[in-house]
């Protein structure tokens, strides 16, 4: 039977943005976890985040004016994590997605983000309560 397993903070080092570049968007998947804890939404941002039971989860979030664009430090630290205690073998964990970004708000760029470029620390606080 599927568990909770250890929890991580997520950040990504490093955004190959281009100068006058901002952020528009952002999805992210995680097979083999859950998403724990997004501990900083950014005000003008909606977010969704889909736990689905399978162990295979997601989260998007788009802004509604462009003042709310974000900067890549954003990205630091921006989100927790659970691994799937007994995931099965043939479902490894992984996180992967892409960030939307823009200079003009006309013409949109998406930076395609494997688990390399991730940063995935273990914690030792939980971050939500468990039942």
């Amino acid at each position: 039977m599927s568990g909770f397993g250890q929890t991580y903070t997520v950040s990504i080092p490093s955004l190959s943005l281009k100068n006058g570049e901002r952020i528009t968007g952002f999805e992210f998947h995680v097979q083999s976890g859950r998403i724990a804890c997004l501990p900083n939404v950014p005000i003008g941002w909606n977010i969704q985040i889909d736990n689905d039971p399978s162990w295979n989860t997601s989260i998007s979030g788009s802004f509604e004016v462009g003042a709310a664009a974000l900067y890549p430090t954003y990205f630091k630290d921006f989100l927790f994590i659970e691994k799937e205690k007994d995931a099965p073998l043939d479902l490894p964990f992984d996180l992967h997605g892409e960030v939307i970004v823009t200079s003009d708000f006309i013409k949109e760029r998406k930076l395609s983000l494997k688990m390399q470029n991730f940063s995935i620390v273990r914690t030792q606080a939980h971050a939500s309560p468990r039942k």
